[in-house]
């Protein structure tokens, strides 16, 4: 049989019996490999963790006490002592896992349609902007991805030159540029403060500026105003928040390689939204 020594990189050790083990020790008497390059298998109730494992292949006919002796060798082998009982921990609140990063409750200050949710840990907790007409975050690790909310002032229909009043219906202008151009993908519904709305990815082949809107009147067109980009897969829901209705929200990141796991707390991240 094959006996093992299972120990936690954090300390805790056990002694078990590891069943099945797939593969016998690699060479006789005693051996040392790393859970990870050894192939091992714990029993259903073991969590698997960084560990080192050491086993001693025993033929059946060892004697008991034959046995014992050699658990003790290697004990000394790993460099461990057992832990005195009453010393305060165990092993179960040792290998517990870490919390989870948790969400920061953000409450807008300037924004026009004052709002709370839960910033994702994804994002840094701090809004890059909070104006009247635009809210906006950026990710931790790549600044490149952004959450926005954005009250429209006016708008550039479908890129077009002139602009013009915000449409009654938002939700069926963006749906209707799909004819323009606009590719909507993996389309779903969340729950955005009891009312439920549609959550789409857009996609686009050729530059749109401004056809999502403009956050102040007389902004810029390319530069003060946003719109579809070929080179960012936008995620991207029409809200309402109190009596503003139209709040534009999307997620940005990269069309070549979108970061499914950014785009995927933005929906989260939605269906904590919240009028004050």
């Amino acid at each position: 049989m094959n006996i093992c020594f299972w120990k936690h990189e954090i300390g805790i050790f056990e002694v078990t019996f590891l069943q099945p083990i797939k593969t016998p020790p690699p060479e006789p008497g005693f051996s040392r490999a790393h859970a990870v390059a050894w192939d091992w298998l714990p029993s259903p109730d073991q969590a698997i963790m960084n560990t080192s494992v050491s086993c001693l292949h025993v033929p059946s006919s060892r004697p008991a006490t034959g046995i014992a002796g050699l658990l003790v060798a290697m004990l000394v082998l790993v460099g461990c002592t057992p832990m005195e009982s009453g010393s305060g921990a165990s092993t179960s609140a040792a290998s517990a896992p870490a919390s989870p990063a948790q969400a920061t409750q953000f409450n807008s200050v300037h924004f026009s349609a004052p709002l709370s949710v839960a910033v994702d840990p994804l994002l840094d907790p701090t809004p890059t902007e909070d104006s009247p007409g635009f809210l906006t975050w950026s990710a931790k690790d790549d600044d490149n991805n952004r959450v926005r909310f954005m009250v429209p002032a006016e708008y550039y229909p479908g890129g077009k030159s002139l602009a013009a009043p915000p449409p009654a219906d938002y939700t069926a202008y963006l749906e209707g540029l799909a004819s323009a151009g606009v590719t909507y993908s993996d389309t779903k519904s969340v729950s955005v403060g009891g009312t439920t709305v549609p959550v789409m990815t857009a996609t686009t082949s050729r530059a749109m500026d401004g056809a999502l809107g403009c956050p102040t009147i007389g902004a810029d067109q390319s530069e003060g105003c946003y719109g579809f980009q070929p080179e960012y897969a936008l995620r991207i829901a029409v809200i309402n928040l109190g009596s503003i209705k139209g709040v534009l929200v999307w997620a940005r990141t990269d069309s070549a390689q979108p970061n499914q796991a950014f785009l995927q707390q933005f929906d989260r991240m939605l269906e904590t939204v919240r009028t004050r």
